[in-house]
């Protein structure tokens, strides 16, 4: 099981409703993590643009870079903002 799913347990999500999506854990605005990456779509030191699996984020920051791209992506560096645009319904969201 991985650590996405046993949270989602606990918490009362089902297998359903995580399938087809992404999952992200920010780590005290200096690291974050993301499940469910399709690819890369831009990358500078001051914002990074990834497309998930039914959206599209962009974290923004200070001396960004990606540490990790296989499976899951890691992005380190003083991060500001997490913006996500779903590309399903189009729906918006913000996280500061």
């Amino acid at each position: 099981m991985s650590f996405f799913s046993e949270i989602a347990k606990n918490i009362g999500l089902t297998e359903l409703s995580l399938s087809g999506g992404y999952s992200v854990i920010s780590y005290n605005g200096e690291t974050v993590y993301f499940e469910g990456v399709e690819r890369l779509l831009s990358i500078d030191e001051g914002m990074i643009k990834l497309q998930l699996r039914g959206a599209r984020v962009v974290v923004e920051g200070i001396d960004l870079f990606i540490s990790e791209l296989s499976g899951g992506c890691i992005i380190k560096g003083e991060i500001k903002c997490l913006s996500f645009e779903k590309t399903r319904n189009k729906k918006k969201e913000r996280l500061q």
